[in-house]
């Protein structure tokens, strides 16, 4: 399961514990995000330090991550602001 997943920009965050970093888990998360790549599905890796320390400059992380394929809003001006 992923922690959160946006199908308009086909992106996938996963926030990621200590935990990912030891054993097979790196190698795990590598394989998981390969399969995901293959169906068209990017996956963000954020540490959970991170977001704990500030959930604005996570926010900014997703943000950058999709800024090139951000879809471009109506011509009706009714799209959501960046």
């Amino acid at each position: 399961m992923l922690d959160f997943y946006c199908p308009a920009m086909r992106l996938a965050v996963e926030i990621d514990g200590e935990a990912h970093a030891f054993g097979d888990r790196p190698e795990q998360d590598r394989i998981r995000d390969e399969r995901l790549a293959e169906r068209g599905v990017m996956t963000l890796r954020i540490p959970a330090r991170d977001v704990l320390q500030s959930v604005d400059s996570a926010i900014a992380a997703i943000r950058e991550s999709i800024w090139p394929w951000r879809p471009d809003p109506p011509p009706d001006g009714g799209g959501v602001g960046p």
